[in-house]
């Protein structure tokens, strides 16, 4: 199969930007690029990170995850900002709720949670 990708082209990779194709190895399926940015070795690189166009990666973040208490540990939960905390142990997080012990042992889930910090 013939590669979509020729020497001379110009390509965009997510991680060093704009360059030219150099090299093609057809066997291995990878492309030698040099970047417009000096980069600091001669990769071959995937042609599944190649691109004609600029691209961006849906979804990225740098917001820090949230650190889950352990099953068994107390927290603090409630369905609504403006009703009051409870105390219950936490069970699981399961697509962005919180799941706790219920006073009667039963599974409850909640919108919200923060941890407890226990100090010795």
């Amino acid at each position: 199969m013939e590669s979509v990708f020729k020497v001379g082209d110009r390509v965009f990779h997510i991680q060093y930007g704009w360059g030219e194709i150099i090299e093609e190895i057809n066997c291995y399926d990878n492309l030698k690029i040099a970047f417009d940015k000096k980069v600091e070795s001669w990769d071959w690189f995937d042609k599944s990170y190649i691109s004609f166009t600029e691209y961006t990666l849906q979804g990225f973040t740098q917001e820090r995850p949230i650190e889950l208490p352990q099953a068994g540990e107390l927290c603090l939960v409630r369905d609504d900002e403006s009703i009051h905390w409870r105390v219950r142990e936490f069970e699981f997080e399961n697509a962005g709720m919180f799941y706790v012990k219920s006073l009667c042992g039963s599974t409850d889930g909640y919108d919200y949670m923060k941890r407890i910090k226990i100090l010795d």
